[in-house]
């Protein structure tokens, strides 16, 4: 199941103002928002801020209405800039806060996927997916989600149509990514290496050829299929090398 937090009465957590009173938001949100700019800016605090608030609308402490309104309130938190003719405000958490929940979700999948089954795990993460999938329509876009959180439970928040189409299409791109070889097949796509192999077969008729001839397709990436043709083009206009060509 999921943990929830460890330092909800620890002093870090008091000072960052962490939500260990569920039905006191209020005046946590009125807390941080009075306090000092640099625990207001920390990200740890922002951490631990959300993270408390999620362990409390999954255990079903807080509802998730009011959650959402206190994340509204956070985000919406002003920081005024100094310009030299003037004051003006900008947001501080709007993407930061956007991170954070994206990580919060995958951490509680984690930990809800780690805890086994039972009656409590279920409820907790009924309530998770419905707690994430109303986050994600105002405060995470889709691509940061897809990046963090796995195909199953992406399926479940339905910002993916089918998990099983996903990783399909995540094979794919990884085999043509890091297993598929690239080789040319046209002399234009690498000019150097097959005139390369041309001056080999030309000029260079030893022993060393198949060895060197390799080498080529190695270090050039040309299509082997392709590089047999040459080679038997240039048999071809050199019969009178017709001991060679049958040894090699």
């Amino acid at each position: 199941a999921f943990c929830g937090p460890k330092m909800a009465s620890s002093t870090l957590a008091h000072e960052f103002g962490a939500v260990s009173d569920p039905n006191r938001l209020d005046e946590v949100l009125d807390r941080w928002r009075e306090g000092a700019a640099e625990k207001r800016e920390s990200d740890e605090a922002l951490q631990r801020l959300v993270y408390d608030l999620s362990y409390h609308v999954l255990s079903g402490k807080v509802e998730k209405e009011a959650g959402i309104e206190f994340l509204v309130s956070i985000r919406q938190t002003e920081k005024p800039i100094e310009t030299g003719e003037e004051e003006k405000s900008t947001f501080l958490y709007d993407d930061r806060l956007a991170s954070i929940l994206a990580d919060l979700f995958t951490i509680i999948d984690i930990e809800l996927s780690a805890g086994g089954k039972g009656e409590e795990v279920e409820e907790q993460r009924t309530r998770f997916l419905e707690w994430a999938s109303a986050l994600c329509k105002g405060f995470v876009n889709e691509d940061t989600l897809k990046d963090r959180l796995e195909p199953d439970t992406l399926e479940s928040l339905e910002v993916l149509k089918s998990a099983k189409i996903f990783n399909q299409r995540c094979i794919r791109m990884k085999t043509k990514l890091f297993y598929k070889q690239q080789k040319y097949n046209l002399m234009r796509e690498e000019n150097e290496g097959y005139a390369k192999l041309q001056t080999e077969l030309n000029h260079h008729l030893n022993p060393s050829l198949l060895e060197n001839i390799e080498s080529l397709i190695g270090r050039f990436n040309l299509d082997p299929s392709r590089v047999l043709d040459i080679v038997l083009e240039s048999f071809e206009c050199c019969p009178e090398k017709r001991e060679f060509f049958l040894l090699f």
